[in-house]
């Protein structure tokens, strides 16, 4: 009888799971969960990997804020809206686990071009290989009616190919 006495009362209190998170107080019913007496329940900040990031000498800030290029471009699409145009870019990572993926505007030496690198900040774990769906990301852009005017080429570049768009 003593026994099942015990095992229900840690039934019981494993299903208080102390508020963090759950809109309950901080010190609830947190301190009575036996999972949690051990330090089994602490919050750890995430390391980034010790994985260097190589960019070219030119690069700017953007670019080094957005992360290094992604593997590959699939498909580039323009999206004409009332107000402007929508640029949206497809492509594959590398591993799973990146982050923030986004197309950084860079500057262009050709009148009429306008050229964005496809970047995403790494992972912070160790990077784990998946193929297919898993790896697949979309990032877009807007340019307004004025922006987009004197636009006559797209260009996005990824680590391993650039596609481009004439208008």
């Amino acid at each position: 009888m003593r026994k099942i006495l015990i095992i229900g009362l840690c039934v019981a209190l494993s299903a208080c799971s102390g508020g963090r998170g759950s809109g309950g107080s901080a010190g609830s019913a947190g301190v009575l969960n036996p999972f949690n007496w051990f330090g089994g329940g602490e919050a750890r900040r995430a390391r980034r990997s010790k994985q260097a990031i190589l960019l070219p000498a030119d690069a700017s800030d953007n670019a080094v804020k957005a992360g290094p290029l992604i593997q590959q471009i699939t498909d580039l699409r323009t999206e004409r809206t009332s107000t402007g145009t929508i640029i949206r870019a497809s492509g594959q990572l590398a591993s799973i686990g990146y982050h923030e993926v986004t197309l950084v505007q860079v500057p262009s030496d050709v009148a009429g071009l306008v050229r964005f690198e496809f970047r995403a900040l790494p992972p912070f774990e160790v990077p784990v290989i998946a193929t297919g769906r898993m790896l697949d990301v979309t990032a877009a852009v807007y340019l307004s009616t004025t922006e987009y005017r004197t636009v006559r080429r797209v260009e996005v570049i990824a680590a391993q190919n650039s596609r481009n768009i004439r208008r």
